[in-house]
């Protein structure tokens, strides 16, 4: 989970794009209007979060990132958010 958190985080703060506010974007097509040029070099880490496990992807939504995942040691579960421009 922490590896899909932070790959989210370098799309996230790599280029402004549209919200994603539901599963599979905001017309559940899985489609994207916004265009990405290729990176020429690998993105670098701007933060990192800790989170417990999970099977949900993360959300993005109005600059910030939701992430849905267990409490660790509890049998609960939580939503996480984080600031996408700075953790």
């Amino acid at each position: 989970m922490t590896r899909a958190l932070f790959v989210l985080t370098l799309l996230a703060t790599a280029a402004p794009a549209g919200d994603w506010p539901q599963w599979l974007g905001p017309k559940r097509d899985n489609a994207s209007p916004d265009t990405v040029r290729p990176w020429a070099e690998p993105p670098k880490t701007l933060w990192t979060g800790k989170v417990g496990p999970g099977f949900s992807t993360p959300v993005v939504a109005g600059g910030t990132v939701f992430v849905h995942a267990r409490v660790k040691g509890k049998d609960a579960e939580e939503v996480v958010a984080f600031a996408a421009a700075d953790g």
